[in-house]
């Protein structure tokens, strides 16, 4: 992946209270684009304006869901894929 110092993952859930707790282990998936569910709360998320969320959601094009959370789990973890946008921020 030239260009970018490392893979940039983050972690989604739709469901209130999913996000406090992850299995220790994550299901492989075959990579996916973003179900339009899964985009709207990425879009929701990324609605509030603060530095980098231009480039952030620029970036929405370029994500790949590459894991579930468990069998049943709605939360997902996301790729953003090489080519996408930087965000100038790094998170805290």
């Amino acid at each position: 992946m030239s260009g970018l110092k490392c893979k940039e993952y983050f972690l989604l859930s739709p469901r209130r209270g999913d996000y406090l707790e992850a299995p220790s282990v994550p299901v492989a998936i075959i990579p996916r684009s973003m179900s339009s569910d899964e985009r709207a709360v990425v879009e929701l998320i990324l609605a509030n304006e603060f530095p980098g969320a231009a480039e952030l959601r620029a970036q929405v094009d370029f994500v790949q869901v590459v894991a579930k959370w468990g069998v049943d789990s709605a939360s997902v973890d996301l790729l953003v894929l090489e080519g996408a946008p930087r965000s100038p921020e790094s998170p805290a």
